[in-house]
């Protein structure tokens, strides 16, 4: 909140796709990318904001999680850890080697950052710098000193937490998301040998984070989650039916994430704050993309839906107001044009200062999702969201979805096959065509043969064995 009344709050940012990859190239490039762009010279000449700024004389650094397989191209330092669930103690790599840091993830991508910021943030030349945290990301293992945080209140249920979805296009009911099924008791939920039993040593639990941690480390989580998970067996609670208990175990792991990812982008902006003295600096707070914290009953991401597509943004600095909000409907390729302020042809992105008029909701917004089969098990689907309708694709199927967002925000009732709006829904089609044909994209994808769509629509199409099997 502290950031946002110092800057402008845009209370419709929107991402672009549900995959990290492309969700950071998109926002380092201005461009809506797909999974073939990423490979060969297809993206080897597109101008990123790293490469335009070290033009204009910046300093450029990377530091975080960087989901690509080749490093960080035209940072002139990057420290990115090499696997991206560990949580405690990781390796990291950078121009200068490897090195393995103890800590939390969060603290140590703050402490990198800041130790490379002390000693570049001169007046010689200006710096442009790029941190990802992974808070939200599964596993969501929040640092020991926030096991405790929430503990004593009970989070509010979300509205849909047990929504039947019957009133969605299939591909809501065969999924691998849900609070109630999928998740791991072990490594999601961290209950040790059902329900708190003892853990004798690290290797036995079977579980990375674990085996990653030190004596101290695992001492002191021990310490703060054995007794709730002691009072749970003590409780006698049946796991399989019991959603409230794994939402709340759940969403307050998740949260206690966010709050270390808080707490550190503070130490970021405080720093950089109170080194700044000529009032030139800008600060952008955003993400990649959105989360499920228990709507639909699910967690994680990969869809269309408003829990996913909607992120924060807050930009403060010298081009932006104090205590201003910002209601223009706006994405993350928006910040390329915005932040270098120039323009580019091949961007598909809108400057927030120039291209958009104030509280302008006009646009039609593009989303992707590219991966199915895997473990999340969404089926692929592109859509366009504007200011009232949302309408989605799942391509492979074959299936749509049409929501009115007015009268129902919450998304639960499929309104395509509905007649009354079939005028509505052919105008929304065609919107949909023109803005994958702006795009460079295929029209409407073709869906794949009926024997392979019958394969998911079957009894085993939620089993994750099946993804093996087809991938």
């Amino acid at each position: 909140m502290r950031i946002s009344q110092e800057g402008t709050f845009f209370t419709n940012a929107f991402c672009t796709t549900s995959s990290l990859e492309l969700g950071i190239d998109s926002l380092l490039h201005g461009i809506h990318f797909q999974p073939n762009t990423l490979t060969g010279e297809l993206v080897k000449d597109i101008p990123s904001l790293q490469s335009i700024f070290k033009k204009r004389g910046y300093r450029t650094a990377f530091f975080g999680v960087w989901s690509q397989k080749i490093p960080p191209k035209d940072f002139e330092y990057w420290e990115i850890q090499t696997t991206e669930s560990l949580s405690y103690n990781p390796e990291f790599i950078s121009p200068d080697g490897s090195r393995k840091i103890e800590g939390h993830i969060s603290d140590i991508i703050a402490d990198i950052t800041l130790d490379w910021m002390k000693n570049h943030l001169t007046h010689a030349h200006p710096n442009f710098i790029v941190v990802q945290f992974p808070g939200a990301r599964r596993p969501w293992v929040p640092p020991i000193r926030h096991l405790s945080f929430l503990n004593d209140i009970v989070l509010p249920e979300p509205e849909t937490l047990r929504s039947e979805k019957t009133s969605r296009a299939p591909p809501s009911r065969y999924q691998a998301v849900e609070i109630q099924f999928d998740l791991s008791e072990t490594k999601d939920l961290f209950l040790e040998d059902s329900f708190g039993g003892n853990m004798k040593s690290k290797e036995e639990s079977g579980h990375k984070l674990f085996s990653r941690m030190n004596g101290e480390q695992l001492s002191a989580w021990q310490l703060s989650i054995r007794p709730q998970n002691q009072a749970l067996a003590r409780a006698k609670l049946e796991m399989e039916d019991n959603i409230s208990w794994k939402y709340q175990r759940f969403a307050k792991n998740y949260l206690r994430c966010i709050h270390a990812v808080d707490e550190n982008v503070g130490r970021l902006y405080d720093f950089a704050e109170s080194n700044q003295t000529d009032g030139t600096w800008n600060f952008v707070y955003t993400a990649c993309k959105g989360s499920f914290i228990g709507e639909n009953g699910w967690f994680g991401d990969g869809w269309m839906y408003e829990p996913v597509m909607r992120i924060p943004l807050i930009l403060s600095g010298k081009n932006f107001q104090d205590r201003s909000i910002n209601e223009s409907y706006v994405q993350l390729i928006d910040l390329f044009p915005t932040l270098t302020n120039s323009k580019n042809e091949n961007v598909h992105g809108l400057n927030f200062n120039s291209d958009l008029t104030h509280n302008s909701k006009e646009r039609f917004l593009h989303f992707e999702h590219h991966h199915f089969p895997d473990e999340r098990m969404v089926a692929k689907h592109y859509g366009i969201r504007g200011e009232k309708y949302k309408l989605i694709h799942y391509h492979q199927f074959d299936e749509w979805e049409l929501f009115d967002l007015e009268d129902d925000p919450l998304e639960q009732t499929n309104l395509y096959d509905d007649t009354l709006d079939s005028l509505i829904r052919e105008k929304l089609k065609i919107q949909l065509m023109e803005k994958r044909k702006s795009l460079g994209f295929q029209s409407f994808s073709n869906p794949m043969p009926v024997e392979w769509r019958k394969i998911y629509r079957g009894p085993n199409a939620r089993k994750k064995e099946l993804i093996e099997i087809l991938e």
